[in-house]
């Protein structure tokens, strides 16, 4: 965010900075949620109930609030796109 507001008229850049936050951060997601449920499954017998109804809760908020940031990440990707393109004709 900070070359966002240094680099403003740069929107090849912006767009390739924007363009690889999108796709890490899904990508981090699903890694995330694959290796969290794996531990779910693996522990379920070892946890109490409270741990087996909070964890889940909290693990798709969390993946929710990481999803809404790719998907700002994703409209401002689109943005320097278009910018981009606009200044080359």
């Amino acid at each position: 965010m900070i070359v966002y507001r240094i680099q403003r008229d740069e929107h090849h850049l912006l767009e390739r900075i924007f363009r690889a936050t999108c796709i890490l951060e899904l990508c981090g997601t699903i890694m995330e949620t694959v290796i969290v449920m794996w531990l779910f499954g693996s522990l379920w017998s070892r946890w109490k109930l409270a741990y087996k109804v909070v964890t889940p809760i909290l693990h798709v908020l969390f993946s929710a609030a990481q999803l809404w940031g790719a998907w700002i990440f994703y409209k401002l990707w689109q943005k320097e796109k278009a910018q981009w393109k606009q200044t080359l004709f």
